[in-house]
């Protein structure tokens, strides 16, 4: 062992000796640095309290009577309001209201502007008013248009439609209690007025609300649920008599019950929340996170699909969120699954509000910019691995040095060991030198307050609370598994190939291009081909396994994972079994080697 310590700290000194890694290093450790700070440079921060508050300072750069200076006058005029009352981006009052009261006052200016007579295109350009856009007519005259809710031919908002909550419409849609029409019209100066008064309600709705005690306002948000609750408990109700009856029913029946179990997770959850002890990180984010959950239970309803009726109605082939089945086990295997993981994500958001941590979804600036530095840092170190592990032992041979290592007394074993443990050495060192200094440079720009709060995570179907330190650690590696097998093979090749570029621009290309390329492998291969799921092919895109599994759905469309029964487990595993053949081939082929002069 203390010949390999000492063949160890040779290979440690002979590569910090070469001036081209000090470089290379010194340039990671930079970006390191940088990236947070570019990160901030083009973000401007990760809060509008600032353009907010300085509202008033933008607007001294335009003339009196611009639609540019009203555009920051109104803004300004928004964040007054709340900071005369000694609310700050800290406080629930302002974090709940403030964009939601600005956006009222922006909406009543602009229609303000419109009746005046003032350019609409400078008025939709600065004032960005909500559901309006902007058309030319067939003479090119610049037209605001209106969409929403209908209109009659006096003006009036016509009464909306009902629709049971839970229930699935004709158009595959899920009730939330009421629907409206919508339509498209210009913009005229009785319909501006009618929508003045509509958002100068809603802005003085918000007056009164900010004057609650944070228990009055969070039982009223509460309370609104709870009254949709109520009647998806009798939607449920209904939908099983109907299922008892007729069987066919079944898809209906299944919607309804998916969110009336997952209404029940979070109204458990909520029964046993302690309002009056809530932090002020969670009372800032209650309202999203409490819409988030139940909206949750709603879009669950889509991962009911899973009615044989509905499988026959479509001629034997189902096509199911992006993806084709023409199996009807197949079908039912993948709906069964989302359901499994939409109720997990619905009890990540029931843990949120009864344990009072709040989501990554809201307001976590500093460990958010973190995780995207770290992961950059991530992908650079890798293809700095890859490029050491090429030339480790690929240059021995073009130098011919390893003729020199092999006439000493050294078994064959312990050499290439003593360069593996280099190779990981260094990528460690650079791993945690790098995760450090942008941890650093993050918390000395956004504040490290929220670099404390714990990660919610559920596994097995409950949910639990990870360490900041520990989530990390286990993302990072989720990231670094596929690219540190691209290391292993870059070592195999130094070994096999004596080459240096060529060892290096395979991997690199794989590094490269295999996440998007298992995309590809993810679908119709896999189906037709099932043992490739035992490789690690399908998984060099682990990330996809990390995210929120409806987030992952959404972006991965019908191509997703969990149509294969495809797990980060799997991938894991498909990864730690591959670098460990890489490294076994690599000493077999080493110790067998013939060396030639």
């Amino acid at each position: 062992m203390h010949g390999v310590l000492r063949l160890i700290q040779n290979e440690l000194s002979k590569i910090y000796h070469q001036m081209s890694w000090k470089i290379l290093t010194l340039l990671l450790l930079l970006l390191s640095i940088g990236a947070p700070i570019m990160s901030y440079g083009l973000t401007g921060g990760y809060d509008d309290y600032d353009f907010y508050a300085n509202a008033e300072r933008y607007m001294e750069d335009y003339e009196e009577g611009s639609v540019e200076r009203e555009y920051y006058q109104t803004v300004s005029e928004g964040h007054h309001f709340f900071a005369d009352q000694g609310f700050t981006s800290d406080t629930w009052q302002y974090s709940t209201y403030a964009e939601d009261y600005i956006r009222d006052l922006r909406n009543i200016r602009a229609f303000q502007l419109f009746i005046e007579g003032k350019d609409v295109v400078e008025i939709e350009q600065y004032f960005y008013i909500d559901n309006v856009y902007l058309t030319w007519d067939d003479s090119n005259k610049p037209t605001l248009i209106y969409w929403g809710e209908s209109f009659d031919e006096n003006d009036e908002e016509l009464p909306a439609e009902t629709a049971a909550p839970g229930m699935i419409g004709e158009d595959g849609i899920i009730g939330d209690g009421g629907y409206y029409e919508e339509t498209e019209v210009p913009v005229t100066e009785e319909i501006a007025k009618k929508m003045i008064e509509r958002y100068q309600k809603d802005a003085e709705d918000i007056k009164v609300n900010v004057k609650q005690t944070f228990e009055e306002y969070a039982k009223s948000q509460i309370d609104r649920y709870q009254d949709r609750y109520a009647d998806i408990k009798k939607a449920f109700e209904a939908a099983k008599t109907e299922y008892e009856k007729d069987k066919s029913k079944l898809q209906d029946y299944m919607a309804v019950k998916l969110v009336k179990e997952g209404m029940d997770i979070v109204n458990e959850a909520i029964d046993r929340t302690d309002l009056k002890s809530i932090n002020e990180d969670m009372q800032n984010v209650f309202a999203q996170t409490l819409d988030r959950a139940f909206g949750m239970t709603e879009e669950g309803a889509d991962f009911a699909q899973i009615s044989e009726k509905k499988f026959s109605d479509n001629n034997d082939y189902v096509y199911f969120y992006g993806y084709g089945y023409e199996d009807y086990n197949e079908y039912l295997a993948a709906a069964e699954q989302r359901q499994t993981q939409y109720y997990n994500v619905v009890k990540k958001y029931a843990y949120s509000l009864e344990h009072g941590i709040p989501l990554d979804d809201y307001s976590i600036s500093t460990r958010r910019v973190t995780e995207e530095c770290l992961q950059i840092n991530l992908s650079v170190v890798m293809f700095m691995a890859i490029f050491m592990a090429a030339v480790i032992v690929a240059n021995e041979h073009t130098s011919g040095a390893v003729r020199l290592l092999m006439i000493r007394p050294r078994a064959r074993w312990k050499i290439l060991l003593s360069k593996l443990c280099c190779l990981l050495i260094y990528t460690v060192g650079w791993i945690a030198a790098t995760s450090a200094l942008s941890t650093i440079t993050n918390i000395i720009i956004y504040g490290g307050k929220d670099m404390l709060i714990p990660y919610i995570l559920v596994s097995g179907g409950e949910a639990f609370e990870a360490a900041p330190f520990l989530y990390y650690l286990m993302k990072m590696s989720v990231y670094f598994l596929p690219a540190l097998s691209m290391v292993f093979l870059a070592f195999l090749f130094s070994v096999l190939v004596k080459r240096a570029v060529v060892s290096m621009a395979i991997p690199m290309l794989i590094n490269i291009f295999g996440g998007p390329a298992s995309t590809l492998f993810v679908g119709k291969a896999c189906k037709a081909c099932p043992p490739l799921l035992f490789t690690p092919i399908p998984y060099f895109q682990l990330s996809n396994f990390w995210c929120d599994p409806l987030e992952r759905l959404y972006s991965y469309g019908g191509e997703a994972p969990l149509d294969h029964s495809m797990t980060l487990e799997m991938g894991v595993a498909m990864f730690v079994i591959y670098s460990l053949i890489l490294l076994v081939a690599a000493f077999v082929i080493f110790k067998k080697q013939q060396i030639k002069n």
